[in-house]
């Protein structure tokens, strides 16, 4: 059974993805190095604006006084990213556009994480806008403030989880024959042949799956034997003691009288 991407193809795919990853992780983490402590004043289109700032909670300063349920976040996150690891090499092993999606949340979940480990460790300054004051706990780095749209104040990473998740469920659903719902026809016929070529393969069947029989029109030449009809009459003739092929008593079987 032909598989659906070669050894040499999946080590391609996961070196691609992986350096996804680590170019998103580095413009995440370069841009929260740049712009720490920049406060733009007004909005640029009165949509977005850099307000730089340490969000001690989730999405949206959400548990940001409570640091037993950051610490339960902090551990779900590596968590998280080792399930998105484990799918990445086995239930889409074959999927390569939900790799990349992967990848792009990685990258995000990573750069998140990182912010909240190195805080909690040496600290973070300036959290509530207060000059000075040093926080020890899970802190991550916000920057862009869309608080005209009504989003608040994110920042890159923010910005690879929440589209990277987007663009993965689209893809889970719609993209390619894998998908629960493939958009063209190529894809579902794809679909189905997979699906009979596993099911083939838990039978215990290694060969190909059974194809429409090829018509001897349809053949190329010399695909068929060819077979030699003899008439019976020529048989037995054939295994008649010499001298009586003509008749039974010697003569030619006419009448010689």
């Amino acid at each position: 059974m032909k598989e659906e991407y070669t050894f040499k193809q999946r080590t391609m795919q996961t070196l691609g993805c992986l350096l996804i990853t680590l170019v998103f992780l580095f413009i995440d983490l370069l841009t929260k190095l740049l712009l720490t402590g920049v406060r733009q004043s007004t909005y640029f289109l009165g949509i977005v604006r850099i307000n730089f700032m340490f969000n001690t909670g989730i999405a949206f300063g959400i548990a940001a006084d409570n640091p037993i349920a950051m610490i339960i976040v902090t551990i779900l996150t590596f968590f998280l990213i080792g399930g998105m690891i484990a799918l990445y090499f086995t239930v889409f092993k074959h999927n390569f556009p939900v790799r990349v999606c992967l990848a792009v949340i990685i990258a995000g979940a990573i750069g998140n994480l990182f912010d909240r480990l190195y805080f909690s460790i040496f600290g973070a300054t300036n959290v509530f806008s207060e000059p000075g004051k040093l926080y020890y706990g899970a802190a991550v780095r916000d920057f862009i403030d869309v608080s005209p749209l009504g989003f608040g104040i994110c920042n890159i990473a923010d910005f690879c989880i929440t589209f990277g998740a987007v663009a993965l469920a689209f893809c889970v659903l719609f993209i390619g024959p894998r998908a629960v719902f493939p958009l063209t026809k190529k894809w579902r016929e794809e679909g189905k042949r997979l699906d009979e070529e596993a099911e083939a393969k838990k039978n215990g069947f290694t060969g190909k799956v059974e194809e429409e029989p090829v018509r001897p029109s349809q053949a190329a030449e010399g695909s068929f034997e060819e077979v030699v009809v003899f008439d019976r009459s020529e048989k037995k003739a054939e295994n008649a003691p010499a001298g009586q092929e003509d008749g039974a008593d010697g003569t030619d079987g006419k009448d010689d009288g």
